[in-house]
């Protein structure tokens, strides 16, 4: 694949889906109802329109050389908040998904779900599966592209400022990774994945123009903004953006800050063994602009031909319009294979480095190598080889890849069970960390584990550490030690001993309780909003540091609940439910801070489309698409 791609020269972009060839006809409404959410209820829920969706396939058969031409959204039977999942018997349908946005269930999480025809082409399966996510989600993906356009435009200058190069970069490599496929032989199999891909990017794209068309209809003035397929690559080269403007206009190192340290990365994850080593845990919270609140957990159920675990069942957490996690949290599975992946952004506080970022005619974008990894991956070594090939040098993280197939209940951890991946600009490096995991858990907090990476970053320079320091004191180069880092010392005390999902929820929202169980103020965050692995910069003790950035979610699972264990002999469900229990908004801390409020930012943040205040509960989240027609869902915990 790397001499593919290195060698493929930029060419004109493949022509995007005609919309002439969509047919289109009022998707079904219905009303769906709020939940009562007993003694922690969030406010109450707005009523939102639930909808389902099918893509449909005129001809059958399994050619897909130009689903685009093939492929339209056609109307679906009415439905009910809350109704069983569903497998349509009909044999013309190629995708089918639902939707429930995020203002209708208890976590304001939005939980979409799509599944495809085992008998349809692989090509047809992937565009249909873009096509009924675009159609179905469209309203959370204007408010969410209008809100990352303007937070990108107000710190960066990122929309005044193009002729630097970033969205010209993007499109470059659009470019080079569809000339590329064109060509590809059809047993190279990482090609042919991104040629899938890249059939769900566009159909993602006419879904969404299915939305604007349907609404057009309906009443002229749409609220939907027309979105091109520039606006969707925007959306999806989220993560890389950070990296591609620090390539093209870098800014000082390091930064002024502790707080815009903090910060500047993305994610707390924690892998974690019980102490009995009756069950594993996985919990990941993420930490952006807080303007980035708006998720979606989506769940697919396909049937490539191509692939490992994730070609059949993945669920993952993620954002309106994106197609990768982005934040990131898979789970996968199939009769192959299963995996649990989760990353945190790494610092990069020398800015040289980026002089090793790959052009974009010989690249992938870190969010293509995830879901192409994630999609053919039968292992934690593959899954980080398959990653590691046309590195970007684009949205470096720590991913910690648990194969969940190499788990048992009550026996010795089996080597391949725990790898660490390290990416930088010129520079991906993997290690079996399962040993660690002897001693009950790995974490992962911005900061690379592998000294190589490390001092590559920058970290481990005497300049940079001084520099740090007389800048934000020495309570902020503490945040460039991999041993001292507050978030360090935070799973030093509480990843060991965790025993169940309700303790592993505790520790991702920063929750840390007394000895009787009452929350308490974190001794170790030493009172600082910042210091906690769920941490909130809109609640710094130093008014002029206040922003509205920080941890904004909390997801979670086990390998019990991924696996889907059942029965009091603790027998693997047929279909593995891959559930998760999720939440979305910054952390009270168990009530001891105020619940954010998007409002109180209004000059300085975007906010369209979220709550008055974030204040929800924890929600389980699980496929409601399975075969033969399984009902799944979504439940309260």
């Amino acid at each position: 694949m790397k001499s593919a791609l290195a060698h493929t020269s930029a060419a004109h972009c493949l022509p995007l889906p005609g919309m002439r060839a969509l047919v289109l006809l009022l998707a079904a409404l219905a009303a769906a109802a709020a939940a009562d959410g007993g003694g922690d209820a969030p406010p109450p829920l707005v009523p939102y329109a639930y909808r389902r969706a099918v893509a449909l396939q005129p001809g059958g058969g399994d050619d897909d050389t130009d689903p685009a031409s093939r492929l339209r959204v056609v109307r679906a039977p009415d439905a009910p908040a809350g109704a069983p999942g569903f497998s349509p018997a009909d044999p013309g349908l190629v995708a089918w998904g639902e939707y429930v946005a995020a203002p209708s269930t208890r976590s304001y999480t939005g939980q979409l779900h799509v599944g495809t025809a085992a008998g349809a082409g692989d090509g047809a399966q992937m565009y249909g599966a873009g096509l009924v996510e675009g159609f179905l989600s469209a309203r959370a993906i204007a408010d969410y592209f209008l809100n990352t356009r303007d937070y990108f435009a107000a710190p960066t200058g990122l929309n005044a400022s193009l002729a630097h190069g970033e969205m010209d970069w993007l499109e470059e490599q659009d470019r080079a990774a569809r000339a590329a496929v064109a060509g590809a032989d059809a047993g190279d199999e990482p090609l042919q994945a991104l040629r899938l891909l890249l059939l769900q990017f566009d159909g993602l794209v006419a879904g969404y123009q299915a939305a604007v068309d349907e609404e057009k209809e309906a009443d002229e003035k749409s609220s939907l903004p027309p979105l091109t397929a520039t606006d969707f690559l925007f959306l999806n080269g989220n993560g890389d953006l950070y990296d591609l403007i620090e390539c093209f206009r870098p800014s000082p190192s390091p930064p002024p800050t502790y707080a815009r340290l903090a910060t500047a990365g993305r994610c707390s994850a924690l892998v974690a063994v019980a102490p009995d080593v009756s069950d594993l845990f996985i919990g990941h919270a993420v930490w952006d602009s807080l303007s980035q609140a708006t998720k979606v957990y989506k769940h697919f159920t396909t049937w490539l031909r191509v692939g490992g675990p994730g070609a059949q069942r993945s669920s993952f957490s993620s954002f309106p319009g994106e197609l990768s996690s982005d934040d990131d949290f898979y789970v996968t599975a199939s009769s192959r294979a299963s995996l649990a992946i989760v990353s945190t952004t790494l610092h990069i506080v020398n800015p040289a480095l980026y002089a090793d970022a790959s052009p974009a005619s010989g690249s992938l974008l870190c969010w293509q190598r995830a879901r192409l990894a994630t999609l053919l991956a039968r292992s934690g070594p593959h899954w980080a080889t398959l990653f590691a090939a046309n590195n970007s040098g684009t949205y470096n993280n720590e991913w910690l890849v648990v194969d969940l197939a190499k788990f048992e209940p009550g026996a010795e951890l089996a080597a391949g069970l725990l790898t660490v991946v390290d990416q930088i600009p010129g520079l991906v490096t993997a290690a079996d960390r399962t040993r660690s995991l002897e001693r009950g858990y790995w974490p992962s907090y911005n900061l690379p584990s592998d000294p190589r990476v490390y001092n590559a970053c920058g970290l481990g320079s005497g300049d940079a550490v001084e520099a740090h320091t007389a800048r934000a004191g020495a309570a902020g180069a503490r945040w460039l030690s991999y041993q001292l880092a507050p978030r360090a010392s935070i799973f030093r005390r509480d990843g060991g001993g965790i025993s169940s999902l309700s303790r592993l929820r505790d520790v991702v929202r920063g929750v840390h309780r007394a000895p009787g169980g009452a929350p308490t103020l974190d001794p170790l965050a030493r009172g600082d909003a910042l210091a906690s692995v769920c941490g909130r910069a809109d609640l710094e003790a130093d008014p002029a540091a206040r922003e509205p950035r920080g941890c904004f979610d909390g997801k979670v699972t086990s390998w019990k609940e991924a696996r889907g264990e059942r029965g009091a002999g603790g027998a693997l469900a047929t279909t593995p439910s891959l559930a998760a229990h999720v939440v979305t908004g910054p952390s009270t801390h168990g009530g001891l801070l105020p619940p954010f409020r998007p409002g109180d930012w209004g000059g300085v943040m975007p906010s369209r489309g979220m709550p008055p205040a974030f204040d929800f509960a924890w929600e389980r989240a699980e496929s409601r698409v399975r075969e033969g027609g399984e009902g799944g869902g979504v439940a309260a915990v």
